[in-house]
């Protein structure tokens, strides 16, 4: 059950909703927003790439936040699993393809699926050629017989947590998988999961660590094989704007001093771009429920952030999408997530979810119907003065 933390009413409503979807109730036009940011002296040329908003055909999943999206290097597929409905969890799973421009809901086969797909880790597996996600069970996902099985790992990750963020380390062929909470705790574990031996391992890595979160954006950077990792939340509902990098080969994590970074967040998008050689950071919420629509890319070689301006429109402010990239567009695509409505009483903002399908890349058009990309300035957001669990009720970072 969520509770009130300083100005910020925070409402713990356990598997029907997790701690943070909501944003910022924002008034004004966005496109002549603009926030005050730390300079940067990053000289980084950013790359002609831009939004356009997709029209798929046929069914599009319903409207959802905190949904898990993969790319399946064997059906050539980006894959959607799960979300948040507005009232509980949604056990679905979906597929987008790039060549018919639609979207499918798969219904698989066999005895069951991750339940709890709320803010649900998952990753593609080359090497068992299957969507490993976790949930408090270990899944695989395997597209082309269109199954979920749960994997039973020898070595346990026992507790479920969500918002954890997991990758693969492309270098060892392993997952790894940092922090999440369970409503009552969040983690600063470092976990590997092996899905040659179908075991988890606490990597308990040494020296500093990053403080526990959750809803943190985290990918891996396959030139310098680390992973980096950007914002989230942490225990006291605090979001936070530090950059870590972790060395698989060192078992070690190392905090990177960053200026011009973006601004403190969590639920934000984020996914390396092979085409750029960057990690790509969209929107998310802050403390003050200020959401954002703004596109970073973080240079893994300089070790710096520089705010980008894509040309024409950008996904509207929201937060708790999904992004990732797809290898046979050379896009990111991005879904969903939730955003809020104002509420004239100056009491509950009305939560209002999304289901939208995006990509971002060189070559594209001027996009869709968006708003501009600009940050929406903190001091235009309403405080919230309760929140609840209905679906009509804005959930707090």
């Amino acid at each position: 059950m969520r509770k009130l933390v300083g100005l910020v009413a925070l409402v713990l409503a356990g598997a029907a909703i997790a701690s943070l979807v909501g944003c910022a109730l924002i008034s004004g036009p966005t496109t002549t927003a603009s926030t005050t940011t730390i300079s940067t002296t990053t000289t980084t040329t950013e790359p002609p790439a831009s939004w356009e908003q997709l029209q798929p055909a046929g069914a599009v999943p319903a409207p959802r936040c905190y949904q898990a999206m993969v790319y399946d290097a064997i059906t050539h597929r980006v894959l959607m699993i799960g979300g948040f409905d507005g009232t509980k969890a949604i056990a679905e799973t979906w597929a987008y393809d790039a060549n018919g421009d639609s979207w499918a809901k798969l219904n698989p086969a066999g005895k069951g699926q991750p339940s709890e797909a709320e803010e649900l880790p998952a990753v593609f597996d080359p090497s068992t050629k299957k969507v490993i996600a976790f949930d408090g069970t270990t899944w695989g996902y395997d597209a082309t017989a269109n199954m979920w099985k749960a994997l039973s790992p020898k070595s346990r990750l026992k507790s479920a947590r969500k918002g954890a963020s997991m990758v693969l380390d492309s270098s060892n062929g392993k997952l790894l998988l940092f922090g999440g909470t369970d409503m009552t705790k969040w983690y600063n574990e470092t976990w590997s999961y092996d899905p040659v031996t179908n075991g988890w391992m606490n990597l308990q890595p040494a020296g500093d660590v990053p403080p526990g979160r959750s809803d943190a954006g985290m990918a891996y950077d396959p030139t310098s094989e680390k992973v980096i990792l950007f914002g989230g939340v942490d225990a006291d509902f605090n979001c936070l704007s530090d950059t870590w990098s972790y060395d698989p080969a060192t078992n070690s994590w190392t905090k990177l001093a960053t200026d011009g970074a973006p601004s403190a967040r969590c639920g934000h998008g984020m996914a390396y771009d092979p085409h750029t050689k960057m990690i790509i950071l969209f929107g998310g919420i802050d403390s003050q429920f200020t959401c954002y629509n703004d596109t970073w890319a973080f240079d893994p070689a300089a070790g710096t952030w520089t705010q980008l301006h894509p040309v024409g429109s950008s996904p509207s402010v929201r937060g708790r999408s999904a992004l990732v990239y797809s290898a046979d567009m050379d896009k990111l695509v991005l879904f969903g997530g939730a955003t809020i409505e104002a509420d004239s009483s100056g009491g509950l903002g009305t939560q209002v979810l999304l289901n939208d399908t995006w990509v971002y890349g060189v070559n594209l058009g001027t996009g869709g119907a968006g708003s501009e990309g600009t940050t929406v300035p903190p001091a235009t957001s309403t405080t919230l003065s309760a929140l609840g669990a209905a679906a009509t009720t804005a959930a707090a970072p």
